[in-house]
Order: C-alpha cells, then structure tokens, then sequence
C-alpha cells in the first residue's frame, strides 16, 4: 500500500506524449518555495477551504476525536487530536474540508490509469510517477512501475535526486524515462533552500546519465528568485550538464506564487514564503544563455 494524493490524466508537460500523472506524498527536502506543500508529508492530512465554510457545525458533529471546533464562524482543527481520518470532509455540505492523501494498492493505481492507455498508444504518453519525491515510497514506486511495465506503458519518474546511490542502478533497469531536478550547484545554497546538502543529488543524475543513457534524462530546473535566478547559478548548472555529457533539452519551471491558499488550506500558512517576481525579461534572459551553452530550453508552466 502506498500514499497517493492525485491522479491526474491527459497532461502534456510531464513527459512524451499525452500522460496520466500519479502524485504521491512524502519528500525528503524542505524547499523553501514548494508549491505543492500537500505533498510534503506522507501521510493523509485534512485540508480546509473558509470560502466554502458556512459554520453549520457538522463536521464537528461527525469528528469522533473532538479535534474540531467553531470559533469566530471557522473551523479551527486541533492537530494534536486530529487522525485525518476523513469524516468531517464525508460530513461537510460544502466540501469546506478535505482529505489529502489515500491509501492505494499498486494495482488500484494501476487499474485506474490503465483506462487512459488508448490514449498512450496513440501519443506515445504514458505514466508519469511525481509527487513529492515518489523513491520516498520505495517499494510502492517499484511495485506500480512492475505493473505497468506489465502492461506495456512507458513510465516516466520525475524526482528530486536525493535517494541512495544503489537505488539509482534499480531504477535505471525500470524507468523509461527521469525528469530530474537540478535545483543549484553551491552546496551551501542548496542545504540553506531546501534543507539537504546536494552531493548525492548531483553523484545520481551522473550515474543515471552514463548507466541509462543521457537520453532518458531530462533536466528540470525550478526558477526561483533569491535561489538560483540568476546568470551565475544558470552557468554553473549548465557547466555541470556540460560535464555529464548531456545532450538534450533543459526544462525550465517558472516560479509562480500560486501556492500560498495551498499552504492556508492545510492551516500552515505561516510556512508559505513568497519568493518574488520572476519576469519575462530575466526568462528570456536565461533562456539566452541556455542556448549559449548549446542546450534547448524548454519552458514549461
């Protein structure tokens, strides 16, 4: 059984093809900017909307731990007491409150997406695993690619890097494809936004590229003001990719600063930290300078 918070079909940014993406939860970095906050955590967590609130009071009705309460004509939860057990959003009217996170089979997962294969084989799509960072999730990531590798369906992973060094050689016999992150090259840089030192991170994306091939890797780089949007931090990741021998297309993923109701939903909208403007101009910048490097860049929103 695995964490499954989202499956999403018919995207078209996420790898080859038309895909169906199946994001699960759990990561092992604390980016400082992430805009899927859901998908932090592993386990199953409630998530409340206030607009949608009209202080009817069943949820905290249907709560059997006392976690809820109505103060000030909003649902306050006390997370002590709180097991995301799911029926106060089953009990709620307006669909105020939500469960993120669900218990899954690989084959549930599986037999879900399978549906969408008519539209695979016409687009050489396929699944893409993301999350989170799925290889958090190990063996559930390894028993859902199994499946659907049974099932003649290109897997795609997309992950942060950070997973120990024998797992890489695993997932190059069964992936067909990794979107993976290249976040920043500065050591120091890197710990300080995401909280963990990018070593192991930079060591997996060489051995998946010389063991599976520098065409079944694609470099994904997060734009982020204050951490790596800027001509330097573009030249050393481009000077690194240099060094790997890739030859493909660099993926760009734009900060946006769409996340802070996410990080208000789920009650830790402290936690949200806007990172600034990332205009059009400093894009185009970087995408200049990608191309000086000999790369295609390749904007994805």
């Amino acid at each position: 059984m695995g964490t499954v918070f989202d499956i999403q079909p018919y995207s078209i940014y996420d790898g080859p093809g038309i895909r169906t993406n199946v994001f699960l939860k759990g990561c092992p970095l604390k980016c400082v900017w992430c805009h899927n906050p859901e998908s932090q955590r592993q386990k199953p967590e409630m998530g409340y909307n206030a607009d949608k609130c009209t202080s009817c009071g069943e949820c905290v009705e249907a709560c059997p731990n006392d976690a809820l309460a109505l103060v000030n004509g909003g649902v306050v939860r006390d997370y002590r007491r709180c097991v995301s057990c799911g029926l106060c959003g089953e009990a709620c009217p307006n669909g105020a409150l939500e469960k993120i996170g669900f218990e899954m089979s690989a084959g549930d997962v599986v037999g879900k997406v399978v549906q969408d294969k008519p539209f695979f084989d016409e687009s050489s799509g396929g699944v893409t695993i993301t999350g989170g960072e799925p290889t958090v999730q190990r063996e559930f990531l390894l028993e859902m690619v199994d499946l659907l590798k049974g099932n003649d369906i290109h897997v795609a992973l997309e992950t942060c890097g950070y997973f120990r060094r024998e797992f890489a050689s695993i997932l190059v016999e069964k992936i067909d494809l990794f979107l993976f992150d290249i976040k920043q090259i500065d050591t120091k840089i890197h710990k300080q936004f995401t909280g963990v030192d990018n070593g192991l991170i930079l060591e997996n994306f060489g051995l998946i590229a010389k063991n599976g091939g520098s065409g079944r890797i694609i470099p994904r780089v997060p734009l982020i003001p204050g951490f790596n949007a800027d001509s330097s931090s573009i030249k050393e990741i481009c000077t690194f990719l240099r060094e790997t021998k890739h030859p493909g297309p660099v993926h760009l993923m734009p900060y946006n600063r769409m996340a802070k109701s996410k990080y208000e939903k789920l009650g830790r909208g402290d936690d949200y930290r806007d990172m600034g403007e990332l205009s059009r101009d400093m894009l185009d910048d970087y995408v200049n300078l990608i191309g000086d490097f000999g790369f295609e860049a390749v904007i994805n929103h």
